[in-house]
């Protein structure tokens, strides 16, 4: 879990450093956050231990 919350931390990180103007990886990072968000919450939604 902790490699996981760290990924995600650099997709921050990654969306902090464009320039606004770029709104197309803006977007494309948002959109590959909330995947790995959906990814992790999936994980522990289906690991119960």
């Amino acid at each position: 879990m902790q490699e996981t919350s760290s990924r995600l931390t650099d997709i921050v990180e990654e969306f902090r450093q464009q320039p606004p103007t770029n709104q197309a990886v803006s977007l494309n990072l948002v959109c590959r956050a909330m995947v790995h968000g959906m990814e992790v919450l999936a994980a522990l939604h289906f690991n119960t231990d």
